[in-house]
C-alpha cells in the first residue's frame, strides 16, 4: 500500500504545518517538513556527522546545508552481529559545519556517553556535571537497584541552594525522603564528618557519643602528623624539629614529649631532664647505671677517713653530714638517685670502718680487764 501524500497537522501560531512525502529542490530525500510560518525543518540529505551511516538532520532555515543545527545519527556498519549502528546526537555551527557529538548510545552494551562516543560504563560523562533543582527542594543523586531499594543518595546538606552548607551521603532503603540519616558529610569549609552532620574538625568520626577529631586547632604553621606501621612497629611523627607531642584531657596536661624527647607526666616542664613526674610514682624495680666514682675507694688503706670527732664538730656547725646535700638544697634542686646513693654508701663504708676500729678497741679493753683480774 502506498500513499502519494501523508499529511499530519500541527498547531503552531495558528498556522498549519505538513509532513510531505515527496522530493524538494533543497533536499535529495523524500521526507521534509513543509509549510509557512516559523516551523523548523528536518532533512536526511548531506553534511552528516563523521562516521554516521544514516541520519536525520534538523535545520533552522529552508537552506538545509547552512541551516543545519542537529543530527540524529546511526554510526558504524551493520555486520549481522551485535556491533555497529550505535546512536549519536551531533551538533553543527552557524555555517552548518559539524561541531561535535555530545551524546551517544552503544547498541551492544547500552552504555550512554555524554561528551564521548566510546562510553565505558552505564553512564560515562566526560566533563562537569551540574545538578540543580527547584529552590524549595534539594537536588540529589541516588544509587541502588530500584526507587525503594537503594544503598545511598547524595544531596545538599540544607535546602537553600544559594548557600549550601555542603553535601551528604545518606543510607536510604525506604524511598526518597526516607532513610536512616546521614553517613558522610563534606562541609563547604572542607570539614568531613563520618557518622555526624556537624563536624568540628577537618575529620570528625562519630560513633554515637564517641568521637575522634583530627586536624583541630589553628593552621598557622605547616606541621604534618604522620601515622604508619612499619617493620619496626607503629610510628607517629611530625615534621617539626621544634614541636613535640601533648596528651590532654579535661583535667589538663597528662603526658608531654618535648621536641628533645624529654618526657613529662603531670607537668609540661621537664626542667631539662629526660623524665619529669609531678606526683607519686611506684616501681617494682629501678636500676641506675653508669654511676661514676662508686665509693670502693673508701677501703683503700690510704683513704683519709674523717674521725668521729671531726664529723661531730661538722654536724654541730652545719647541721648535716659532710658531703650530703642540705634540706634546702634538696627542696630546691631535688636529688640524683645515683649520686645520693653513692654518697650514702660512702658514709656507710666510712661508718663501717669506724665500727671495725671500735670493735678492735672494745676487744683490746676486754682483754686488758681480764689480765687485771688474773
Amino acid at each position: 500500500m502506498s500513499f502519494s501524500l501523508l499529511t499530519i497537522v500541527f498547531c503552531q501560531t495558528s498556522v498549519a504545518q505538513y509532513i510531505v512525502n515527496q522530493k524538494d529542490s533543497i533536499q535529495s530525500a523524500n521526507f521534509k517538513i513543509n509549510g509557512t510560518g516559523t516551523a523548523s525543518r528536518f532533512t536526511t540529505s548531506s553534511a552528516p556527522a563523521p562516521g554516521s551511516t544514516a541520519h536525520i538532520g534538523f535545520t533552522s532555515s529552508s537552506n538545509e546545508t547552512s541551516g543545519r543545527r542537529w543530527n540524529f545519527n546511526l554510526e558504524g556498519l551493520e555486520t549481522g552481529g551485535t556491533a555497529g549502528s550505535n546512536f549519536t546526537i551531533s551538533s553543527f555551527n552557524d555555517a552548518g559545519n559539524y561541531l561535535l557529538t555530545p551524546f551517544s548510545i552503544n547498541r551492544s552494551t547500552g552504555y550512554v556517553g555524554i561528551g564521548t562516543t566510546n562510553p565505558t560504563a552505564r553512564l560515562d560523562v566526560r566533563g562537569t556535571i551540574h545538578v540543580f533543582n527547584d529552590p524549595s527542594s534539594q537536588s540529589f543523586i541516588s544509587l541502588g537497584s530500584s526507587e525503594i531499594n537503594r544503598w545511598a543518595w547524595v544531596k545538599l546538606s540544607n535546602i537553600d541552594p544559594n548557600s549550601p552548607d555542603g553535601i551528604v551521603l545518606y543510607e536510604n532503603n525506604t524511598g526518597i525522603g526516607g532513610g536512616s540519616g546521614g553517613r558522610i558529610l563534606i562541609k563547604k569549609e572542607g570539614y568531613v564528618g563520618i557518622g555526624t552532620l556537624n563536624p568540628s574538625a577537618r575529620l570528625h568520626v562519630s560513633n554515637g557519643t564517641q568521637s575522634v577529631l583530627l586536624a583541630t586547632g589553628t593552621n598557622t604553621s605547616p606541621y604534618t602528623l604522620s601515622i604508619g606501621a612499619n617493620d619496626d612497629g607503629v610510628n607517629i611523627s611530625n615534621n617539626s624539629s621544634y614541636r613535640g607531642f601533648k596528651f590532654n584531657n579535661a583535667n589538663g596536661a597528662l603526658f608531654t614529649i618535648s621536641n628533645q624527647g624529654n618526657v613529662c607526666i603531670g607537668t609540661t616542664d621537664s626542667k631539662g631532664y629526660k623524665l619529669a613526674v609531678n606526683g607519686d610514682a611506684v616501681f617494682t624495680k629501678v636500676k641506675v647505671k653508669a654511676v661514676a666514682n662508686w665509693p670502693d675507694y673508701v677501703f683503700d688503706k690510704n683513704y683519709p677517713n674523717p674521725s668521729l670527732e671531726d664529723i661531730g664538730s661538722y654536724i654541730k656547725l652545719h647541721k648535716h653530714l659532710p658531703g650530703i646535700p642540705t634540706a634546702e638544697e634538696v627542696q630546691q634542686n631535688g636529688v640524683d638517685l645515683g649520686e645520693i646513693n653513692t654518697k650514702l654508701l660512702q658514709k656507710i663504708e666510712e661508718l663501717t670502718l669506724h665500727m671495725i676500729e671500735m670493735d678492735k678497741e672494745i676487744k683490746r679493753l676486754e682483754q686488758k680487764l681480764e689480765n687485771r683480774h688474773d
